[in-house]
């Protein structure tokens, strides 16, 4: 069977240069071609551990758990998952400590809020500064690397910068952190839980067949291509993006793709549907007058092996409301409790679907229901301090 093409597009303010920096990162394979031929070797946790990262011909030495460690990619959230706090963390990039906050997790780990901020950029503006603070591990993208290993900053972990790759940069924080099996927990629940997905999708005639745009505002717009950071997960569901080749576009280029459904990402703007709904310009579109535009709930952008299950389920749910029964609550508890260890109410889960927001939306008013769950049982925590 040929799976459907869509439209995946992603908008964003342009004046959040940040948001601008990171669209580029979700949407280009930078250091997708060298990855894919060296993905990130590295040994289990243990009193030493060889690290060999992005294809690196060197091969660093040094204790793990790491007991302080400096972050400037977009892995604070994965890191936070796996060590269970903010113990061991000596500073991280305003830009992951930002993302990490979108993605709710101030709620879970309070103490982000106290995190150092070691600048804006992903990448590092000062070494010098970085030594400063004697990490025993620093996490950076591939491409940005050179300048700390020329400054001679100890114990580089390079980090897997595609999407292709996110299962094996779980793994790598799992390492430094001496939380391996935890991360390989997650990555086998992960599995599990979109293998069940996939077997309760049947695409059909009735299919919508141009639905799915990413993003929000309704000012400026990105259309994202097939390296976009969801495409990939999509195809879970039977979804293929039939855009190749990102870029800039406008109302008018919209409104001849007229999507079915639009999605807007939580993560990267502010806007609502009620945005798209009370605005005359974008009346035109399927997608507004059938009352199909869906604001995402919380998600996490570099912790998708935790996320991922739940945001597909949503789609699946509001894309098949007839082959799919309503267990997204379900869902959202179970994992809060089998990766964080925590129970949430019906105020937090409404808080997670962003209920208020979606509520004038079609068959937004399923989420309403509450099915019984015991849930996974939780994996426990590592301690939280090793000496």
């Amino acid at each position: 069977m040929m799976l459907p093409t869509v439209w995946i597009t992603s908008m964003f303010n342009r004046n959040a240069i940040s948001t601008f920096i990171l669209m580029a990162f979700l949407t280009l394979p930078f250091g997708g071609a060298l990855l894919g031929f060296c993905p990130p070797i590295v040994a289990r946790a243990g009193s030493s551990s060889s690290i060999a990262t992005g294809g690196s011909e060197a091969q660093q030495r040094f204790s793990v758990p790491a007991q302080r460690v400096l972050i400037y990619p977009l892995v604070l959230d994965a890191y936070l998952t796996l060590d269970g706090g903010t113990q061991h963390i000596v500073g991280a990039s305003r830009s992951s400590i930002d993302w990490a906050r979108r993605a709710g997790f101030r709620d879970i780990y309070p103490e982000i809020d106290h995190i150092l901020d070691i600048g804006n950029s992903l990448a590092p503006a000062s070494a010098e500064n970085a030594l400063l603070l004697q990490p025993d591990a620093v996490f950076s993208w591939p491409q940005f690397a050179e300048p700390l290993r020329q400054a001679g900053v100890p114990n580089l972990v390079e980090v897997p910068g595609s999407i292709e790759h996110e299962r094996e940069a779980l793994r790598l924080v799992g390492v430094i952190s001496g939380t391996l099996a935890r991360a390989e927990y997650i990555l086998e629940r992960q599995a599990e839980k979109l293998r069940d997905l996939s077997a309760n999708i049947q695409l059909s005639s009735s299919t919508p067949q141009n639905f799915l745009i990413f993003g929000g505002g309704v000012n400026t717009q990105y259309i994202a291509g097939r390296t976009y950071y969801l495409t990939k997960k999509l195809e879970f569901i039977g979804l293929q993006n039939a855009v190749k080749t990102g870029g800039s576009f406008d109302l008018e280029r919209l409104m001849v793709l007229n999507p079915d459904v639009l999605f807007l990402d939580g993560a990267l703007n502010n806007d609502s549907p009620q945005t798209f709904y009370r605005n005359k310009a974008w009346r035109a579109l399927r997608a507004v007058q059938g009352g199909r535009v869906y604001k995402m709930p919380v998600h996490s952008l570099s912790n998708g092996p935790v996320y991922d299950p739940i945001l597909l389920r949503w789609m699946t749910e509001l894309l098949f409301p007839k082959q799919m029964t309503s267990s997204i609550r379900a869902e959202i508890r179970q994992m809060y409790n089998a990766i964080y260890g925590i129970s949430v109410d019906d105020g937090e889960v409404d808080k997670y679907l962003l209920m208020s927001a979606n509520i004038e939306s079609t068959n937004y008013s399923r989420f309403t229901s509450l099915p019984n769950v015991t849930g996974d049982d939780p994996v426990p925590m590592k301690p939280t301090s090793q000496n």
